[in-house]
């Protein structure tokens, strides 16, 4: 059972344990690091800038002395209008879950602060199922220590079998 929600957004839930994407669910305990990625951009960018110094550099050429546009000006400003579509692609921004297995791409988004937000979530919800890991160890050795002082005592004949079983049913229910 899932006790806490670090982060929730419409088709998005990061709790305690899992990490919900749509119909998909990661188990968080079987993530070693959280990762993001920007895509690039920078090939659309270039391509674009091409397009459009070729389109208008062959528009301005294909001008007959008259100025009148002929047919093959309108092909390169065909070209100009595309290169200027090329420079709309915005960066998209990914998260990577990496476990010992693979590297897992589980959501992308052009919202970077959406992102880091989720990406944060992940961190404080790996934390703290750790935090609670270590605190249950703890308290699981210091149960067994427990149970050794009793069994000492019981050795030593300070505590009798009907005590020692007594007061060790007493610390095994603690633990639940």
């Amino acid at each position: 059972m899932d006790n806490k929600i670090f982060y929730e957004n419409n088709s998005l839930k990061v709790t305690d344990k899992k990490f919900i994407v749509g119909k998909k669910t990661f188990v968080l305990s079987n993530v070693t690091s959280i990762d993001s990625s920007k895509s690039s951009v920078i090939f659309f960018r270039i391509l674009g800038f091409i397009f459009i110094i070729v389109g208008v550099g062959n528009s301005i050429n294909a001008l007959d002395a008259t100025g009148v546009i002929d047919f093959h000006s309108i092909g390169y400003l065909y070209w100009s209008v595309m290169g200027a579509l090329f420079f709309l692609p915005k960066a998209k921004y990914s998260i990577i879950l990496k476990t010992a297995g693979a590297d897992n791409n589980v959501y992308s988004s052009k919202n970077k602060q959406e992102i880091d937000e989720i990406v944060e979530a992940l961190n404080q919800s790996i934390a703290s199922s750790y935090n609670n890991t270590l605190s249950n160890s703890e308290n699981n050795s210091s149960i067994a220590d427990e149970l050794r002082k009793l069994s000492e005592l019981k050795n030593e004949n300070v505590l009798t079998a009907e005590e020692f079983e007594s007061q060790k049913e007493i610390l095994l229910n603690q633990k639940k």
